[in-house]
C-alpha cells in the first residue's frame, strides 16, 4: 500500500529544466566526492514520509530557482544589454548567479506607483537596485500595435528624486531599452546621487516618452509624454572605500604634439560605481568606451564606462558605471587605457 503511495507521489514530482541542469552542474563539480558518499540509517524510515520531503525539497528548489530568475532577469538586461554594454556574459547561468549574489540585498520594491499620460496603462513598474548613492530603475513598458506607425519609448529626462523631503542633486541619468521575448521593452535609468541617501524612502517622479512615426516615410513625429511617481525604500548600502592617490594619467596623441592629461587624487568605490577625483588639465584625457576598467584580486578586469563628458576643471569627480556589480573589497586596481593604477589601503 505504502509503496503505491510512494510510486504515485513521485510520479507526480515535476523538476524544472533550469533547476535539473543545475543540480547536474553541481554534481560534475565535485564528482570524486559524489561517488565516495555513503547512506547511514539507525531506522527505516516511511516511503510516505520520503515522498513528501521529496514534494516539499523539489517544490521549495523549484520556488527559489523561479524567485531567483525573475529578479536576476532584469538586473542581466540591465548590467548586459544596455547602450554601452554588449555582451554574452548574461547568457552564462555562473554569470547571472554571480550577479544576483552581489546585488540581492540592494534590490528593492517599487512602490505607490502612480502613471498620467495617454499611455499610462502600458508601463508597470518591475524593480529597483540601489547602493545608497546609485540608483537603477526598471520598468516594464509595452508598445501597442498600430497600423502604419513605428512606436519607440525612450526616458525623457524630466525627473526629481526627493529623499528626508528633500531634492537629491544628481550628476545625470542614463539607461536604454531592451527588446523583451513577448514584444514588450525593459526600460532601465539609472541616477547618479551627488551625495549619498539620508533616508531610507526614496521618491522619484520621471517621464517616459513615446515616439511615433508615421510609414511609410517616418515623417510626422508625434510624441507622448506619460509621467510617472513611485517610492522605494533603500534598506541596504554598500560598502564605499575610498584610496588617495597622486597618479597622472595621459595619453600621447599619434602624429600631434599633444598629451592629454588627468591628474588624480582620490578613487571611491562601491557596489555599482567608480568615482575618480581630481583635476583635467588643459588637453583634458579621453576615458574612451572599452579602455577603463576595474582590476580585482583574482586579476580579472570589469569595464568601466564614463557616465558624463569631461571639461578643462579643477576638482571635479567623475563618475563611471561598472559592466556588473562587483564586491569593493576585491579590487586590487584600476585600469585606464594602459595605464594600471595599484590601490593601497
Amino acid at each position: 500500500m505504502e509503496k503505491d503511495i510512494f510510486r504515485n507521489m513521485m510520479g507526480h514530482i515535476k523538476m524544472s529544466s533550469s533547476c535539473e541542469q543545475e543540480i547536474l552542474r553541481k554534481a560534475a563539480e565535485f564528482p570524486e566526492q559524489t561517488e565516495k558518499i555513503t547512506m547511514k540509517t539507525r531506522k527505516k524510515h516511511s516511503p510516505v514520509l520520503v515522498a513528501i520531503a521529496a514534494c516539499l525539497c523539489v517544490a521549495l528548489v523549484g520556488t527559489v530557482t523561479a524567485s531567483a530568475l525573475q529578479d536576476t532577469g532584469w538586473l542581466v538586461d540591465v548590467f548586459s544589454s544596455g547602450r554601452y554594454i554588449r555582451s554574452e556574459a548574461g547568457k552564462d547561468p555562473l554569470y547571472q548567479e554571480e550577479l544576483y549574489s552581489v546585488t540581492e540585498e540592494y534590490i528593492c520594491e517599487l512602490q505607490n506607483f502612480k502613471a498620467e499620460g495617454k499611455y499610462a496603462a502600458n508601463v508597470t513598474p518591475v524593480g529597483a537596485i540601489s547602493d545608497g548613492q546609485t540608483l537603477y530603475v526598471a520598468l516594464r513598458y509595452v508598445l501597442e500595435e498600430e497600423e502604419n506607425v513605428e512606436k519607440h519609448v525612450s526616458i525623457w529626462h524630466e525627473y526629481e528624486i526627493i529623499c528626508g523631503n528633500e531634492r537629491v542633486e544628481t550628476s545625470g541619468l542614463c539607461g536604454d531599452r531592451v527588446l523583451q521575448e513577448d514584444g514588450s521593452f525593459l526600460v532601465w535609468a539609472q541616477f547618479r546621487l551627488e551625495q549619498p541617501l539620508i533616508d531610507e524612502k526614496v521618491q522619484v517622479e520621471m517621464t517616459l516618452y513615446e515616439y511615433r512615426l508615421l510609414l511609410p516615410d517616418y515623417t510626422g513625429q508625434i510624441g507622448e509624454k506619460c509621467t510617472l511617481s513611485f517610492t522605494t525604500e533603500v534598506t541596504q548600502r554598500a560598502k564605499s572605500i575610498s584610496y588617495a592617490v597622486d597618479e597622472t594619467i595621459l595619453r600621447e596623441i599619434e602624429g600631434l604634439s599633444l598629451t592629454k592629461y588627468f591628474f588624480a587624487e582620490q578613487i571611491e568605490l562601491s557596489a555599482l560605481y567608480m568615482k575618480l577625483c581630481g583635476d583635467a588639465g588643459a588637453n583634458p584625457y579621453s576615458f574612451d568606451i572599452g579602455s577603463n576598467a576595474v582590476i580585482t584580486e583574482d586579476g580579472e578586469e570589469i569595464e568601466c564606462y564614463l557616465g558624463d563628458g569631461i571639461t578643462s576643471l579643477q576638482n571635479t569627480s567623475l563618475f563611471f558605471r561598472y559592466a556588473r556589480p562587483i564586491d569593493p573589497e576585491t579590487i586590487v586596481a584600476v585600469k585606464f587605457g594602459d595605464q594600471v593604477i595599484p590601490l593601497d589601503q
